[in-house]
């Protein structure tokens, strides 16, 4: 999720507003600490911890096997020059040096490196898309759903896997949404789809919609069996 705003506010504001969080996460006094300096700190620690070769990390930036799959520089902070350990350090110097909203770009690396390092509180609660998303599709309960192939569709022969979110939402009502990914089917020809799919990638999109919509088109209309399976 890409965030485009600008908050212009003095260094000094910023600096004395990073430092109040520090404080307040850390209960030590940083009187004087500049946010410079907590940046050098939080890496320095991540670096020393090889966090960038923790499996979570390479799932956050869509690494497999070393290789990125979204070679995108409005994703990857380190192009060209792009490896873990650089994208790990250049996050963190995006988050702690920039603007405070810079957090809204990458609510997920930040939430995983403040467990990680008990790193500073970002203000995320500022970002409207992520408190729009949390309103709507809140997530108290989280399942792995998924539906086996139809004889009707030749595409769906390995089934399809998606996520499943439940909670209540603003107005208190309890609603369940489904996040899945599709590829774009542009060719009849089953072994090249396969193969396209398979070994060389197809490009696709994420979806988020009504639980029950999924559940109807594969239970009702396609005779589908579907699987749920809670996770923790």
């Amino acid at each position: 999720m890409q965030f485009h705003r600008s908050i212009r506010k003095s260094g000094l504001i910023a600096a004395f507003f990073l430092q109040t969080l520090l404080a307040s996460a850390s209960g030590a006094e940083i009187s004087g600490v500049s946010t410079l300096k907590v940046s050098d700190r939080l890496k320095a620690v991540a670096m020393s911890a090889n966090l960038y070769q923790l499996p979570v990390w390479s799932g956050l930036v869509h690494v497999k096997n070393g290789h990125a799959n979204i070679e995108d520089s409005n994703f990857l902070l380190s192009l060209p020059n792009f490896s873990l350990a650089n994208e790990l350090q250049k996050t963190i110097d995006y988050l702690y040096q920039g603007e405070l909203t810079n957090v809204c770009r990458f609510p997920a690396r930040y939430l995983w490196l403040r467990q990680q390092l008990d790193a500073p509180e970002l203000p995320l609660d500022s970002c409207s898309d992520i408190v729009e998303f949390r309103q709507k599709a809140p997530l108290d309960e989280i399942s792995l759903i998924f539906a086996s192939e139809t004889i009707a569709q030749p595409a769906s022969m390995l089934g399809h896997a998606f996520l499943k979110f439940s909670g209540i939402d603003e107005q208190g009502r309890v609603v369940s949404h489904a996040i899945s990914f599709y590829t774009d089917i542009d060719t009849y020809n089953i072994p090249k789809l396969f193969f396209d799919s398979l070994v060389i990638g197809k490009k696709g999109f994420f979806s988020l919609s009504p639980y029950y919509e999924k559940q109807q088109r594969y239970v009702d209309e396609e005779q589908r069996n579907v699987w749920e399976y809670p996770l923790t």
